[in-house]
């Protein structure tokens, strides 16, 4: 399952925005606004940003205004005009959660062709013009149990939490489509 979360910029420090990506474990920032170098932005200037993510959260950013509502849906929902809001967006958001499944699948099978092709070959690096990739074999990692330990060590694990404020949020999944 894909996991989406929206984030905005204003109304929030710098450290706030970046403490939010980092604790919720984000795995890339796709910026969808249309236009992201206003002078409004702050530190969510575009460049400011993609350095910022980068060198704070070590995820890649990428900007896509493929996926930005149009002006007049914008237009329309700022202005509510239309008691329809809900339903367009239920629509817009429907069609880029697709695309998006889309673009991971596609991303999915040419990182497992390049798995493959690099395994025959016995590559461990290789440079393209514009990619850099280098291979690791599969092998066996250690995670720690959070949630085993916070039952058998109730105490312990509440002496080393932190607690924060977290902003009001929501989470959109889709539904399942029911057969007729």
């Amino acid at each position: 399952m894909i996991t989406l979360y929206t984030i905005g910029f204003t109304k929030k420090s710098a450290e706030r925005f970046f403490t939010l990506l980092k604790d919720n474990g984000v795995k890339q920032l796709v910026d969808v606004r249309i236009s992201n170098n206003s002078q409004l932005a702050g530190f969510a200037k575009g460049k400011d940003l993609e350095f910022f993510v980068k060198e704070i959260c070590h995820i890649p950013y990428k900007h896509i205004v493929d996926f930005a509502p149009s002006k007049e849906f914008e237009n329309s929902y700022r202005q509510e005009e239309t008691n329809d809001w809900l339903e367009e967006f239920d629509k817009a958001l429907a069609q880029l959660i697709e695309q998006k499944k889309a673009i991971e699948e596609q991303i999915v099978a040419i990182r497992t062709n390049l798995i493959k092709q690099m395994e025959q070959r016995g590559l461990e690096k290789v440079d393209s013009k514009q990619f850099s990739i280098i291979y690791t074999p599969a092998r066996t990692i250690m995670r720690f149990d959070s949630k085993a330990f916070r039952i058998e060590n109730e105490d312990l694990y509440a002496h080393y939490c932190k607690s924060y404020d977290k902003e009001a949020s929501i989470v959109v999944r889709k539904k399942q489509q029911q057969k007729e």
